[in-house]
């Protein structure tokens, strides 16, 4: 028995008074052997056509464009620069004469001047600079760092600034556990807890002197028989 379908009138007039043509099916064969929807087929390619790269360069699979730009570069050498650490690179940079910064402005008579006392290291132009670098090399640069903070803290005149500085210094240096924390007794750390409050020019004296000496008796000996002193000695006496 055939069942007769009605059609939609307002169907029929919006297509012109004709039914719309339904969408093209596409089969596939499924596992079974039975057909089923599947992927529209490709148009057929003449023989000996290659196919179009339209759509770019194929790639293996479970490659992706990084990985692929990974690859290309293994092989390579990384240069002396990508495998030197910035600041072992920026301490060859300091050694080497001739080369432009420091190097440049140095005389044999200040690289001299450095081996004569402590003291005469820290009041020249680039040796504190240079100590620094010596210093990062023990993980100590932290000392040097506070005495020239304490040396800048004690030229402030407003006091309001002083306050500000001298809490900053407490926090960065002074207190247990802090990020640059200095070795330092008990009593000079509370005499600077007490002081803190006032922030007189000389509230880190004792803290400063403290560090002065450790960095003259333990770290100044060590860096006149560091390679980067040397280096600076053997390069200098050449030009003399």
């Amino acid at each position: 028995m055939t069942t007769r379908l009605q059609s939609d009138p307002t169907a029929r007039q919006a297509s012109g008074g004709r039914h719309p043509r339904p969408p093209p099916i596409h089969c596939s064969t499924t596992e079974n052997g039975a057909a089923g929807p599947g992927p529209p087929a490709e148009p057929a390619r003449p023989e000996g056509e290659e196919p179009s790269s339209a759509a770019g360069p194929t790639r293996p699979q479970g490659q992706s464009p990084r990985s692929r730009g990974r690859n290309n570069c293994k092989g390579r050498k990384p240069t002396e620069k990508q495998t030197m650490s910035p600041k072992i690179c920026w301490l060859c940079k300091l050694s080497q004469a001739g080369s432009t910064g420091i190097t440049s402005r140095l005389s044999s008579h200040e690289v001299a001047q450095w081996a004569q006392s402590f003291q005469s290291l820290m009041t020249s132009k680039y040796g504190p600079m240079v100590y620094k670098a010596y210093l990062k090399t023990e993980y100590s640069d932290e000392n040097l760092e506070f005495w020239i903070a304490c040396e800048k803290y004690k030229r402030i005149t407003l006091r309001w600034k002083r306050n500000v500085m001298a809490r900053k210094l407490f926090t960065l240096y002074i207190q247990p556990n802090a990020p640059r924390e200095i070795n330092i007794d008990s009593p000079t750390r509370e005499d600077i807890v007490k002081e803190l409050e006032h922030s007189s020019p000389y509230c880190f004296e004792d803290a400063q002197k403290i560090v002065y000496r450790h960095m003259e008796r333990d770290s100044y000996p060590r860096f006149l028989q560091s390679s980067i002193y040397q280096s600076f000695v053997s390069n200098y006496s050449q030009h003399t």
